[in-house]
């Protein structure tokens, strides 16, 4: 066995040590702040910090952790492995990417650190080996391994690695996954007589076989989702050993920036996060729902705050940290403690953010108890597949243009603009999967739910076990037999599902199939799976054919049912009764909701999605546990139930808006609005900022702070 997976069987060994023995996390919500590569601070800074509220500093690996300590600030090294590798130097990938685009030969997508590469992974143990043994004393209370792991740069859409080591370990991955040459040749779809003489596809080759089948897409996605899933697993592996290396040493393994799901870059949670006890991740795209869905149960989440330059409203910094709590976070992290303070001379003072910083957890102090409190989860589970996050991928890319790509030695049109032209940026603007994720858990937001993301691996053994009142299938366009018999069984015992549209039009070993599944559950007319012409989704909008009078957007043609909504030639709101239970085949554009939720000009299409996700909700009777509303507020209004030590709860409603901080100042200039907050029976409720507690009652008025929002332990 390799060293990558006797690496990945020891992540996920259930008798691992999980920074058991690390020293003790600190109580509270937990600022640190990143010292730079420059140097450490001085005592005068350490000390205004800490007068600030800063609890922990985050010191370069070999950094002297002795003055941090001196001054009762508990430290963690940052950036244990190193530059260059996790993730690879930015300045190299873009040299391949401009190397590849020239010449499209695969001997050009081989970075200088290879992550299958044995070199590689003996020198990130060195690295982060010496890190742990820099410091004097105690060990540190977390050792982060990296900011912004990826097997590429970020999400950098680079068809990496082809290196000779990386080509042997997928060649044994594979057999693995098939078992024999026969088998791989089926699923590639290729003349396959050893596993040694197969490479997989660069997505532009991928994508010039499938040109040639005209209105299909692609028959088989394997050749090239194969190779996207094992280097998912590589950087699951790195991680997950040096992780083991991390807590061997009495400490915790973190990552900061972890990468967003896609199909590059390794954001792959549910591998990556096995190994992991300190994370954080942008909440782009529901990625931060997912992360804390995949983590292990005791790993603790941080907040990265976002100042927005010198001019960042005080009010805004108080909101950012009250979405922290309200979600569970244990601590928030301040990417530059330069922000923080000013200097004149010699003297040493809080910024103006240090100033606001300072105030915020002054007044968020009474919640200290529930920071890293678990979060209650509504019972709704959406369902999360990789798979369906590769083949959305692929289907975006084909809606952005024409390329040529050298096939065979000739050249042939490929749909699709190069992956080697594709920003950052652009992959989370024009992304299907991010955006149906975000849209789902935005939208049971506003209907005051938190839903739970489950992996779709899972799923056939979760609901056997456990049975959700809702299960959603959002974007799930692989989904295989053993998930789609357990949906359909668990239907048939009285369960109710709802998916969006593109459902099951491949299967998780990425093969199209000929209907797709689960049509017969939503009681779907036949029809052929996969057709181009029939998808109205592109690059995370619906096309304007596809737009309904009620406000709502199709996202499909030639969907019909014996009961359903019909508009012209669309169909939506397919249901049918199965055994005891509802299957409901939305067929709608969910995905625009995040984008379109606090548009005024959209406000119709808000209100539609809203309107049908509820009377899926009241089918399957599911309510949120506490009603709010409030004269000139939005309707965005997010509920969480946080459940600390010792079973306190504490209920938070806050604007969901936070990146948004234009909208909660016009709400705040406004006079001081009240909130209702209706509850199914009568309870007792203390407010952050009295001490005795209303109640009992099934309905309170209480003054509400858009910036803030309303935080009140439930008490019994």
């Amino acid at each position: 066995m390799s060293w990558l997976w006797a690496a990945v069987l020891a992540a996920s060994s259930p008798g691992m040590a999980q920074g058991a023995s690390a020293p003790p996390w600190p109580s509270g919500l937990v600022v640190f702040v990143r010292v730079g590569d420059g140097g450490g601070l001085d005592g005068e800074d350490l000390r205004a910090l800490a007068g600030l509220g800063v609890r922990g500093v985050l010191l370069p690996a070999g950094a002297d952790p002795a003055a941090a300590r001196a001054r009762g600030l508990v430290w963690a090294v940052d950036g244990a492995s190193g530059n260059g590798i996790l993730p690879a130097d930015g300045a190299e990938v873009a040299a391949l990417r401009a190397a590849y685009a020239r010449s499209r030969d695969t001997a050009d997508l081989v970075p200088t650190h290879c992550l299958c590469a044995a070199d590689t992974s003996g020198e990130l143990l060195r690295r982060v080996t010496a890190s742990i043994r820099a410091g004097t004393g105690d060990p540190p209370c977390a050792v982060v391994l990296a900011d912004g792991p990826s097997t590429t740069h970020g999400s950098t859409p680079l068809d990496l690695s082809f290196s000779p080591a990386a080509l042997a370990e997928f060649r044994a991955w594979l057999r693995a996954r098939y078992g024999s040459a026969e088998a791989l040749a089926r699923a590639w779809q290729v003349d396959a007589r050893s596993f040694d003489a197969v490479a997989p596809f660069t997505v532009d080759r991928l994508q010039a076989r499938a040109s040639l089948l005209g209105d299909l897409v692609a028959s088989s996605l394997a050749p090239w989702s194969d190779h996207r899933a094992f280097m998912d697993d590589v950087l699951a592996g790195q991680v997950g050993a040096l992780a083991g290396v991390v807590r061997a040493a009495t400490s915790r393994a973190g990552l900061l920036g972890l990468p967003l799901p896609s199909a590059y870059g390794g954001g792959d949670y549910a591998r990556l996060l096995r190994g992991v006890d300190v994370f954080e991740v942008a909440d782009i795209g529901g990625a931060r729902d997912l992360a804390m869905a995949m983590a292990l149960p005791a790993a603790r989440q941080l907040r990265r705050l976002q100042p927005a330059g010198a001019d960042t409203p005080a009010p805004w910094v108080r909101a950012q940290l009250a979405d922290a709590l309200a979600h569970g976070m244990a601590g928030v992290l301040v990417p530059d403690a330069g922000v923080l303070l000013d200097r004149e001379g010699a003297a040493v003072r809080p910024s103006t953010l240090g100033l606001a910083l300072r105030d915020a957890l002054a007044r968020l102090r009474p919640l200290a108890p529930f920071a890293g409190a678990r979060l209650q989860r509504s019972d709704v589970w959406i369902v999360e597949s990789q798979a369906s996050v590769q083949a959305l991928w692929l289907l975006d890319r084909s809606a952005e243009g024409v390329v040529a790509s050298a096939v065979g030695g000739g050249s042939v049109e490929v749909e699709g603009s190069a992956e080697i032209g594709r920003s950052a940026a652009t992959e989370q603007a024009s992304s299907t999967s991010l955006a149906t994720r975000a849209s789902w858990l935005r939208l049971l937001q506003d209907l005051g739910l938190q839903a739970q993301l489950v992996p779709v691996d899972g799923l056939a053994a979760d609901l056997e076990t456990r049975t959700p009142r809702l299960l959603v299938l959002a974007g799930c366009i692989a989904l295989g037999d053993a998930a789609a018999d357990a949906i359909a069984a668990y239907v048939e015992r009285g369960g109710t599902v709802v998916a969006d549209g593109m459902l099951g039009v491949y299967d998780d070993r990425m093969m199209r199939r000929d209907r797709p599944a689960l049509d017969d559950l939503f009681g779907l007319a036949p029809r052929t799976a996969g057709r181009r012409s029939d998808l109205l989704v592109r690059r995370a909008r619906p096309v304007a054919a596809g737009r309904l009078p009620t406000g709502a957007a199709a996202c499909e043609r030639r969907v019909d049912a014996a009961l359903c909504e019909r508009h012209g030639d669309l169909a939506v709101q397919c249901e049918r009764r199965h055994g005891r239970g509802l299957a409901c085949y939305l067929n709608l554009a969910v995905c625009e909701y995040d984008r379109v939720r606090l548009d005024p000009s959209r406000v119709a299409s808000a209100l539609d999605l809203r309107r049908r996700v509820r009377r899926v909700l009241d089918a399957a009777d599911v309510q949120p546990p506490v009603l709010a509303r409030g004269r000139g507020l939005p309707t965005c209004l997010e509920r969480t139930m946080l459940v600390a030590e010792g079973g306190r709860r504490l209920l938070c409603v806050r604007v969901n808006a936070v990146e948004h901080p234009d909208l909660l100042r016009t709400l705040a200039a406004r006079a001081e609005p009240t909130l209702t907050l209706q509850f199914a029976r009568p309870v007792r409720l203390r407010l952050l900022d009295e001490a005795q507690p209303r109640g009992p009652s099934a309905a309170f008025e209480v003054p509400f702070d858009p910036w803030l929002g309303v935080f009140a332990e439930v008490l019994p």
